[in-house]
């Protein structure tokens, strides 16, 4: 089974928290950052119309935020995934998933075959992977993740446009076996998630702490590339 903080890097340290900030500004979205388990579970509840529009994916290049700037990165190659999920036609969250360029090719090479799938169908599926919860990040308007999310919706004109301010996201690392190459999964959401009830799931900011810089995602990195 797979539990809400698999330690695939036994005598590792737990991931650090940067600077605390106020938690997310609505119950229903600190309740989206706190569900357990499958977000696509969660997200198929709240309408008929799940769907899963991957937009690209292939070798990448990483953020800041997770990590671009380390040595380790810089000497790794690096394959991804850009989705966003729909609900009855509106887009809630933008998802993004990367792991070592090699481990498609060996565990996770399944990955290359998802197509419109949710990646979910493989994270808890029959063999459910090994999960570390990461602390949410928030994500200023400056952040970089902002374009890429407002280039996906203005690639997708059908979508409605909404006005991005500050976003939050949720991010957790999997593994398919302890020592094993790891798949970092990062869901940004959507200022529309606000306004959907949220799952049952203990408060954010009584969990773990909340993380606004790079710390947190360095060093969750140095696991992402752990063989």
């Amino acid at each position: 089974m797979a539990s809400r903080r698999a330690r695939w890097c036994p005598g590792s340290a737990p991931p650090e928290v940067g600077a605390s900030v106020k938690p997310a500004h609505s119950v229903s979205l600190r309740r989206w950052l706190a569900a357990p388990g499958s977000l696509s579970r969660h997200l198929a509840a709240l309408g008929s119309d799940y769907r899963v529009r991957p937009l690209r994916e292939g070798g990448l290049r990483l953020l800041p935020d997770e990590g671009a700037g380390s040595s380790r990165a810089r000497s790794q190659r690096y394959w991804g995934r850009e989705v966003l999920l729909y609900v009855n036609g509106q887009p809630l969250v933008f998802a993004r998933s990367f792991t070592l360029a090699r481990a498609v090719r060996g565990p996770w090479r399944a990955l290359r075959r998802l197509g419109t799938r949710p990646l979910a169908d493989l994270l808890f599926g029959v063999r459910p992977a090994h999960r570390e919860v990461l602390p949410p990040l928030r994500l200023p308007p400056a952040s970089p993740w902002h374009s890429r999310v407002g280039r996906a919706l203005r690639n997708y004109p059908a979508s409605p446009q909404p006005r991005l301010g500050v976003l939050w996201m949720r991010r957790a690392l999997f593994a398919q076996r302890r020592g094993g190459p790891a798949l970092m999964v990062q869901e940004v959401f959507l200022p529309a998630i606000s306004r959907r009830a949220g799952p049952g799931g203990r408060s954010p900011a009584t969990a773990r702490g909340w993380a606004t810089g790079p710390a947190a995602a360095s060093h969750a990195l140095s696991h992402a590339n752990a063989d």
